[in-house]
C-alpha cells in the first residue's frame, strides 16, 4: 500500500464517508499530499539539473572536447550554475544544461520553436542572457550575479513560462 493511502486511511475511517464535510476534509488531506509531492519532485528535479551540471564539468574537462578546439569547462561558471540553481525559486521548472566551447556553461529553458530562455555563466559574477518569446520578440542583456537570481532573469523566465 502507497505512503498517500496509510495517511489517508485512518481519515477515512473516522469520518463518516457521507457527510459532506468528511468528503471536504479527505480531498484537502489529498491535495496537501499532492502539493507535498510537488514539491519534492520540483526539488528532485532541481537535484537532477545541479547533477548535470557537474557531470558536464566532468565530461568536457579536456581541450578540443569538441573536436573543434573547444576550451575546458570552467570550474568556476560550473559553480555559479549550481549556485543559481540553488537559488531558483521552487516555481521555476528546471534548464537543461549546455556546456559551451568558450568553457562556459548555459541553462536552457526551451518552451517551443521560437520560445526559449537561456543564461550563460562565464565564472566571473556576470549572467549573460538571451530569449526569444514568439515572432519578432527578443531581448539579451547582462546582470551581475552575487546573493540572488536578479530579477530580470526570473520575469523572463516567467514570460517564457507564460507562453505555454
Amino acid at each position: 500500500m502507497s505512503t498517500l493511502a496509510h495517511r489517508i486511511q485512518p481519515a477515512r475511517e473516522l469520518l463518516s464517508p457521507s457527510s459532506s464535510s468528511s468528503r471536504d476534509e479527505i480531498g484537502q488531506i489529498l491535495k496537501r499530499e499532492n502539493d507535498r509531492r510537488s514539491v519534492l519532485i520540483t526539488w528532485q528535479k532541481k537535484d537532477e539539473a545541479i547533477d548535470s551540471v557537474i557531470d558536464a564539468f566532468r565530461k568536457h574537462q579536456k581541450p578540443n572536447w569538441d573536436g573543434y578546439g573547444a576550451a575546458p569547462l570552467s570550474e568556476t561558471a560550473c559553480a555559479e550554475a549550481i549556485s543559481f540553481l540553488k537559488k531558483l525559486p521552487i516555481a521555476i521548472p528546471s534548464p537543461e544544461v549546455i556546456p559551451n566551447p568558450d568553457g562556459d556553461i548555459s541553462l536552457e529553458w526551451y518552451l517551443k520553436k521560437r520560445a526559449l530562455f537561456v543564461v550563460t555563466f562565464s565564472g566571473k559574477r556576470l549572467i549573460s542572457y538571451a530569449g526569444v518569446f514568439g515572432t519578432g520578440s527578443k531581448l539579451h542583456g547582462t546582470e551581475i550575479f552575487v546573493d540572488s537570481v536578479p530579477s530580470p532573469i526570473i520575469e523572463n523566465i516567467c514570460r517564457l513560462l507564460s507562453l505555454g
